[in-house]
């Protein structure tokens, strides 16, 4: 027989790529305290397993794992058939999952199948999917190195753009669909390029972005990068929803902006976001 669970119609429900990756698992945490339903997707199940425990013991309704490899094409299927017999309310995706995490990457064979798996493909599968009810809103996380021009990653700032691809053809079947671009994020992998917390932004303070870009239907892109005036501290309450100082290099993309024309969508975003990209400067990386 089935599996059948069913939430009352107002629990959201929010899939989580990369669940098992530093800004997965926060994502992950925030998400648990406001009590939604999780889909856990990684690729190591004792941290997957960790992480649903974790869910559980700050509030999620609920807390699924999905051992899976996105760059696979098996790994999407995976993910839509966790949907099955299970309802709930809202449906969010936050697609982390393919973020960049050290130069030793650049020079894999593996990265190039990886990230157009997890920034194109998969949410390609996950939105056209019959078995999974109308999304309610999908952000994806993406990297600086979509902006500028990195020392020894322009390989993987054309890679990472798939996500902006993926990102465009979802709007333009009407889904809220939106992308945060960061700077570098607060990791073991950041510390072990010599960055320091003024070269960074906080773990807590990029998941907290991600939820209020998911949540509000105005934005189409957001940018975060570190300051230049190099905080020491930053409150995880200040977000860039909240805060009109930002201690961030913040740039907001709104949907107004880009035009109802879906023809018109590509060419607006391209332009819209070179022009943000040109009101920054890019901090150190190490």
């Amino acid at each position: 027989m089935a599996r059948q669970i069913s939430f009352p119609s107002h629990t959201p429900l929010s899939v989580i790529t990369g669940a098992t990756g530093d800004l997965g698992g926060v994502t992950a945490r925030l998400c648990a305290e406001e009590n939604h339903v999780l889909v856990l997707v990684g690729r190591k199940k004792e941290k997957l397993e960790a992480i649903r425990t974790s869910a559980l013991e700050h509030g999620a309704r609920a807390a699924i794992t999905v051992r899976a490899d996105l760059a696979d094409i098996e790994g999407a299927a995976k993910v839509i058939n966790a949907f099955e017999g299970i309802s709930a309310g809202p449906r969010y995706l936050f697609n982390i999952a393919g973020m960049y995490k050290g130069d030793d990457e650049l020079t894999n064979p593996y990265l190039k199948l990886q990230l157009y798996g997890t920034k194109l493909l998969t949410p390609r599968q996950l939105l056209n999917s019959a078995i999974i009810p109308p999304w309610s809103g999908v952000v994806y996380s993406s990297s600086q190195a979509e902006l500028f021009d990195l020392p020894n990653s322009s390989k993987y700032g054309k890679l990472n753009r798939k996500g902006s691809i993926a990102h465009i053809e979802a709007r333009r079947r009407g889904i809220d669909a939106k992308t945060v671009l960061f700077g570098n994020i607060q990791t073991a992998t950041s510390q072990r390029f010599g960055l320091t917390s003024a070269d960074t932004i906080p773990l807590e303070y990029a998941a907290l972005s991600l939820l209020h870009t998911i949540e509000d239907p105005s934005v189409a892109a957001r940018i975060i990068l570190p300051s230049l005036q190099h905080p020491e501290s930053v409150s995880p309450q200040q977000t860039s929803a909240q805060s009109q100082d930002s201690p961030f290099q913040e740039r907001t993309l709104l949907v107004s902006e880009l035009g109802d024309n879906p023809s018109e969508y590509v060419r607006n975003y391209i332009s819209c976001m070179k022009r943000l990209r040109e009101t920054l400067t890019l901090p150190r990386i190490g």
